[in-house]
């Protein structure tokens, strides 16, 4: 059952491609707008109308006075202009329905339709016009003639037009007997001035059956007039809208002018026999009424144009005047109601009826008035049938208007109940409870959007309760007929005799149990924005009446006020806790020390605060460093509401993966996290294998997948083979057990790149109904959060950069501090044994012999050959710092065990002094592309710290191996050298290879060396494409391992 507005007046806006109908008083914002250009244009055509209308008149008063032209001249400008103003109605009223198609405001159908029938009517007059004045110009002008029949035929078309204009209210059999009494009246009132004294005046003289049409003919114009004005009266009892009432006092007056001229015309013609063409009491009546009929018809749709513009520009402007506003404020000025006007209608012509009657009676008392007296006894009828009638429409009404008052108390007292409640599942829970508990309905079962902004995918919640059964809650999503209840904008009466395809399970189930026949649904809206449907259901078949169907829509726009307000203040609670969340991680930015690791932790709990999400997790490339992100996102931080979170409960996110397409995204994305199953077939409802699998206590969300995202493996994916269950999903199917249904995925932005994402997520199991999972609305919150927690992982980011420099810069203070010692002492040393032996050698020359001077002479040589290796050192790291590469000149093909045994040739004196085994576990024909020199020199340093950090007697191994290529990658050389010595803790392994780092830095040492070499070492290896690095398990005696991986040259592939 639909419901269907009264007002059938208001015209709708048209759009180019198409036209949108509508009754309601208000036209939809989303219609094009009336343009102000039309509304002048309009106003323009009815200033020309109105000032052509009284031209015309004033020429005809005008000409007909002073004979212009003479008696012929006068009777040919009578029945030209009879003609010409009638064409000229038809054409105003005819181009107002040319308007309603073309301009912006569409007209009612049976608007149009009104004024084409009175138009049309207009326009065979006219004819009738011309025809006669055809006639009178040749000088023949009989009665009757062929020009009577047009006008005869305007009355027809003029009464229908009337009959069939749209109306506020219903016909009622009250407003009919009201307007056939009036007519009477007018009818016995004509009766006695014109169609008494006509009729038997001449009845005796009629001989012919032409003579007695003739009479009839001339008699009928009156009566023609008189049921016009019965049509007119019934139209203004059923009311029109006010702004129309000028329009409708327009042709009121032309429609009197006209009875007047037929009237006046029926009398001089038949009666006295006294009529001429072009009588100034008579003819420009005629003019008047056509001229006012055409008027209307403008007027009117010049109104309803500035009705429209009006409301699409409301406070924009001033309003336009309407040209006939000068009619109108008379009317609202006095405040004259139309009720009064109608009384007088009625009352004002039985009272000159009456009167007419007596006054016959007593001073004529002949059988003519005998016919008054007939006439008011059956008026007399028809108004105690009109005051029987009243005084039951009066009772009814006060009947109607103690069940008003009656319903008015128990909306305002359900009102009262339900206002205190400010959590949306306790309302919605009263609202279908007091439906059947307090407005006596079998049955209520309430939808409630939860996010509109995605049509008609979006989820739903559902209530639903019976006088017998308990509250059942579910959650829907998808298109199914329940969409259309909540999206259709308008009542429905659902009967569910009827097979509906895509019901779902769950409500046919529970329309079963309850036995419902039949459900009125009204839509819940609140300004215009659709929240939701309120179904009141009856068990046995029942057509709702216009008083129950009119509380009911009271009813449901109360609630839709209350809902809206209490969907605002969940929303303002939201905004409140979410403002919070914002302020807390503003002054934890602002705090003197923040540790990032206390950043990271915040950014997810005040996360998940803001949002109410139940899972916060952090993600940040696994190599921060690049731009381009080619890698994996792995987990930084997280949060869970209940219990502890640890990051390594969580998996890697990799690039392929659906999820971490959102991390190059620039805004929030939201991702389905699984899809459940659609709904059943309509035929598998009613057979026994059939499953409910929700109980009243649960709340399952139900999607159709053809209409919903979900995550799929990607191209990526099917091209590599991995797997989509095992790695492309792994977090969602993680999230997935934890009963997440939707996911928001945040990406953090620093200076436009990508440096995190966040992953919100609320864990919505079966059975809760309290929470929901997230939808678009949240995005927006996500996004002000995202971009918060984006400046707080940068500061976090760059306190962790700055921290790590500091300590890199205080590492570096140390080691210069610790160098200057190192150097101070290393250079002093052998510069005292160079000094000491040079002046032994002066004091006491003549006194050492030859053999002791030569032995003084190669210590002083030692000790500066390790002053400059000391300063060779210090040149080398300060020179192979600003390098990036060794020239490719310099490297060539380097035989490996040639240059192994060149470092045991310059060793090999110390060797033999110690006592030292040096032994070469290298095969021939194998070798390395590199520079000579300075392979040379990096296997000097690592033989040097052998010896120096092994005592004497123990081994030195020199070994050296061929790397396979892996991945297609060059084949390497491996080259290692091993000694006995106390071995290199796991600790100490990372500083090793750093600039001035050194294990034994006691002055005292026995130890000397500037910390350089294997600096020096590791720079040079990596100038040559190489790597260099140390094994050694710190237990003395088991030695070290220092390998030094080269790649072969190209000859050798």
């Amino acid at each position: 059952m639909m419901l269907k507005n009264d007002n059938m007046w208001q015209g709708s806006v048209r759009g180019k491609r198409g036209r949108h109908k509508g009754t309601s008083s208000k036209l939809d914002a989303t219609m094009p707008i009336v343009q102000r250009a039309d509304v002048q244009r309009s106003d323009l055509r009815l200033y020309t109308a109105i000032a052509f209308s009284m031209l015309c008149i004033l020429l005809s008063f005008f000409w007909m006075l002073f004979h212009v032209g003479g008696d012929r001249g006068t009777i040919l400008f009578a029945d030209v202009a009879y003609g010409v103003t009638s064409l000229i109605g038809a054409s105003w009223a005819i181009r107002v329905v040319f308007k309603s198609r073309r301009w912006p405001l569409r007209l009612e159908q049976r608007h149009e339709l009104a004024w084409l029938l009175i138009g049309t009517g207009l326009f065979v007059n006219s004819l009738g016009g011309f025809y006669y004045a055809y006639l009178e110009y040749l000088g023949f002008a009989p009665f009757p003639s062929y020009a009577d029949i047009g006008f005869t035929l305007f009355y027809p078309f003029m009464l229908s037009g009337l009959l069939i204009m749209p109306t506020s209210l219903r016909f009622r059999t009250r407003m009919g007997l009201d307007a056939i009494i009036t007519a009477l009246c007018l009818f016995g009132i004509t009766w006695f001035f014109v169609i008494d004294p006509a009729y038997f005046a001449h009845v005796v003289h009629v001989s012919t059956l032409n003579s007695l049409l003739t009479l009839l003919l001339g008699l009928s114009y009156p009566c023609w007039d008189i049921a016009v004005i019965f049509a007119l009266l019934l139209l203004l009892q059923r009311r029109t809208q006010p702004i129309l009432y000028t329009t409708f006092l327009l042709i009121g007056l032309g429609i009197f002018s006209l009875a007047w001229a037929d009237a006046a015309y029926a009398y001089t013609n038949i009666f006295t026999g006294t009529y001429q063409t072009g009588t100034p009491s008579i003819d420009p009546f005629w003019f008047i009424s056509y001229l006012l009929i055409g008027l209307t018809a403008l007027g009117q749709y010049n109104i309803l144009l500035h009705q429209a513009y009006s409301q699409h520009a409301q406070g924009a402007s001033t309003p336009l005047p309407t040209p006939i506003a000068s009619f109108v404020a008379p009317l609202h000025a006095n405040n004259i109601p139309m009720r009064r006007i109608q009384s007088l209608l009625i009352y004002v012509p039985l009272i000159l009826l009456l009167g007419l009657t007596v006054y016959g009676e007593t001073m004529h008392d002949n059988p003519d008035s005998h016919y008054l007296v007939v006439l008011s006894g059956v008026v007399g009828i028809l108004v105690t049938v009109r005051y029987m009638f009243a005084t039951g429409e009066n009772e009814h009404l006060s009947q109607e208007m103690a069940r008003n008052h009656q319903q008015s108390e128990l909306l305002r007292h359900l009102n009262t109940q339900l206002t205190g409640i400010l959590d949306i599942e306790e309302l919605l829970e009263h609202i279908v409870d007091m439906t059947t508990q307090q407005l006596h309905f079998d049955a209520a079962i309430l939808l409630l959007l939860e996010d509109w902004s995605t049509g008609t995918q979006s989820p739903f919640r559902v209530h639903a309760s019976s006088t017998f059964g308990k509250m059942k809650k579910w959650r829907f999503q998808g298109n199914s007929f329940l969409s259309y209840l909540l999206f259709g904008g308008k009542p429905v009466d659902l009967r569910w005799d009827a097979i509906f395809e895509d019901t779902p399970s769950e409500i046919y189930q529970w329309r079963q149990e309850e036995h419902l026949t039949n459900t009125y649904c009204i839509p819940l809206i609140y300004q215009r924005h659709t929240l939701g449907c309120l179904g009141f259901s009856y068990r046995k078949k029942r057509v709702l009446n216009t008083s129950d169907i009119a509380f009911a829509q009271a009813y449901a726009e109360q609630i839709s006020a209350i809902i809206e307000h209490v969907l605002l203040y969940k929303e303002a609670q939201e905004h409140e806790v979410f403002s919070r969340a914002m302020a807390n991680i503003a002054t934890r930015l602002n705090a003197a020390v923040v540790k990032p690791e206390d950043i990271y932790q915040l950014i997810c709990s005040e996360g998940a605060s803001a949002l109410q999400a139940d899972y916060t997790l952090l993600y940040v490339p696994d190599e921060p460093g690049e731009q381009d992100f080619h890698g994996k996102l792995v987990p930084l931080a997280a949060y869970k509401a209940e219990g502890i979170a640890q990051t390594h409960e969580w998996p890697v996110v990799y690039i392929h993966e659906p999820v971490a397409k959102a991390f190059s995204s620039l805004q929030p994305l939201l991702m389905k996290v699984s899809a459940p199953p659609p709904f059943a077939a309509p035929s598998s409802r009613l057979t026994s294998t059939r499953k409910l699998r929700r109980t009243s206590e649960t709340l399952p969300v139900h999607t159709t997948p053809s209409h919903s995202f979900y995550a799929q493996e990607s191209r990526e994916q099917r091209e590599t083979g991995t797997s989509s269950e095992a790695e492309s999903t792994s977090l969602l199917q993680k999230l997935g057990e934890h009963n997440v249904q939707t996911v928001i995925l945040a990406p953090l932005l620093s200076a436009g790149e990508p440096i995190g994402l966040l992953v919100f997520a609320r864990s919505v199991p079966l059975g809760m109904y309290d929470k929901q999972s997230f939808g678009n609305e949240s995005l927006s919150l996500a996004q002000d959060f995202a971009e918060q927690a984006a400046i707080a992982l940068t500061n976090a980011h760059l306190y962790q950069h700055l921290r790590s420099t500091h300590q890199r810069l205080q590492e570096l203070d140390e080691l210069k501090d610790q160098f200057m010692i190192t150097a101070s002492h290393e250079l002093r040393t052998p510069l005292t044994s160079v000094q000491g032996y040079i002046e032994l050698l002066t004091q006491y020359d003549g006194m050492i012999g030859a053999e002791e001077r030569r032995e003084f002479l190669q210590k002083a040589q030692r000790s500066c050959n390790e002053l400059v290796i000391l300063l060779g050192n210090v040149m080398d790291a300060s020179r192979i710092e600003t390098e990036s590469s060794i020239r490719p000149e310099l490297l060539e093909r380097v035989d490996v065990r040639d240059m192994i045994e060149s470092v045991i040739t310059i060793i090999n004196p110390q060797l033999r002094q110690e006592h030292r085994i040096a032994t070469v576990l290298v095969s021939t024909h194998l070798f390395v592309h590199a520079d000579p020199v300075r392979l040379r020199q990096v296997l000097m340093n690592l033989s040097v710290n052998a010896l120096k950090y092994s005592p004497q007697r123990t081994p030195i191994t020199f070994s050296a191996r061929l790397v396979d290529s892996k991945n297609g990658a060059m084949p390497s050389v491996i080259i290692s050298v091993s000694d006995k010595g106390k071995g290199i803790s796991s600790e100490d392994q990372p500083r090793l290879f750093q600039r001035f780092s050194r294990l034994e830095s006691e002055i005292n040492s026995t130890i000397r060396g500037s910390g350089l070499g294997l600096y020096i070492s590791r720079r040079l290896v990596e100038l040559m494409s190489g790597r260099i690095w140390v094994e050694s398990s710190g237990i003395p005696g088991e030695g070290s391992t220092f390998h030094v991986q080269l790649p072969t040259p190209p000859s050798m592939l």
